[in-house]
């Protein structure tokens, strides 16, 4: 065998090496979940539950188990329709449901009454739904907003400010504050725990003397998890 063709097999396999993580980068993670009750808030275990894609009808189909709950994982970003139905309830349809990237996105509690499958009640979802299956957070800076917000030395990083759970112990647009790209504490972490990714590539300048005071700290007795 050629040194030619043994280099060229060798860059074959480290591709194939790297092709997995690129993959899962790009995994979708959001979900939806909730749960169906009658007129007394009881649980009702069997209810069939569609999701549906408000742009391209796409459907997917499950079912309430015994506690009464469903749950759609790994959903696209997009608008949905949450369809629920039962023999002897009127169908349940809540339009304009929002589901953002990497959300897991709660619609509460879904009351059926009873009635025919032929009635349908329809819910129009409006406003920001309450984010109660977990403690983390996503949110989405919004073009218009990247428009209208003046920042002074056009670090793209400082527009984090303007979500909930973002603070900078200095603003960035404070007298003397920091002209370069520096990194908020969010929900009360420490600034250097931040992951930054650019296409689920991480970014992060891993010789930091923030980071390795970090990696010391956690490999210290008694040191930061």
């Amino acid at each position: 065998m050629s040194v030619l063709i043994r280099r060229v097999i060798h860059v074959a396999i480290l591709t194939l090496a790297v092709a997995p993580p690129a993959a899962l980068a790009q995994s979708v993670s959001a979900s939806v979940a909730g749960t169906v009750v009658d007129q007394t808030r009881q649980v009702i275990p069997g209810a069939n539950v569609t999701l549906i894609s408000e742009l391209t009808s796409d459907m997917r189909a499950t079912t309430t188990n015994e506690a009464g709950v469903f749950v759609f994982s790994a959903v696209r970003p997009g608008t949905y329709t949450v369809r629920v139905e039962l023999t002897g309830f009127t169908t349940f349809e809540r339009k304009n449901t929002v589901v953002p990237a990497n959300e897991q996105l709660s619609v509460g509690a879904i009351q059926l009454n009873v009635g025919s499958l032929s009635e349908t009640v329809t819910l129009v979802a409006s406003g920001t739904p309450v984010q109660t299956l977990s403690s983390e957070r996503s949110a989405l800076i919004t073009s218009n907003q990247i428009q209208n917000i003046a920042d002074r030395g056009r670090d793209v990083v400082s527009l984090l400010r303007v979500l909930p759970g973002v603070a900078y112990q200095t603003p960035t647009d404070s007298p003397g504050g920091n002209f370069g790209t520096t990194t908020p504490n969010i929900n009360g972490n420490r600034a250097t725990w931040n992951t930054m990714t650019v296409d689920g590539v991480v970014g992060n300048d891993l010789g930091s003397p923030q980071l390795d005071q970090l990696r010391r700290d956690r490999r210290s007795p008694g040191g930061a998890q």
